[in-house]
């Protein structure tokens, strides 16, 4: 009887120690798991991050095309400008110059025309 009583606790510790071995493997997975989903969410806050980032690298790189574009356009405005006022200058200038050549020609004509006092 002795030993089959001692056969018995033999078995029970093994059960026992079998049965601790286990639930020290489930807190292992348990453990596992955790962490698992800790880093899925480090993960997808640091893709949300990065997100926002490229966002705004995005939107700066948009402004700055859109300065570039208002500069350009600026710029050729004043050139435009530029151009026109140059252009009403010479305008300006060459009727001037045809006024001036006129008026010597109606003098020219005038004192052409003019009764000579020497008679």
């Amino acid at each position: 009887k002795k030993k089959k009583i001692n056969e018995l606790i033999k078995n029970q510790n093994k059960s026992q120690e079998a049965i601790d071995e286990h639930q020290k493997k489930v807190q292992h997975n348990i453990m596992l798991k955790q962490e698992l989903r800790k880093l899925r969410e480090q993960d997808i806050q640091l893709t949300i991050e990065r997100n926002k980032r490229l966002g705004n690298i995005k939107k700066e790189e948009i402004i700055q095309k859109n300065l570039k574009s208002i500069h350009a356009i600026q710029n050729t405005k004043i050139a435009n400008e530029i151009m026109q006022k140059k252009m009403v200058e010479d305008n300006v200038k060459e009727l001037k110059f045809k006024n001036d050549l006129s008026s010597l020609f109606t003098k020219m004509h005038k004192s052409n025309s003019m009764p000579s006092l020497e008679t």
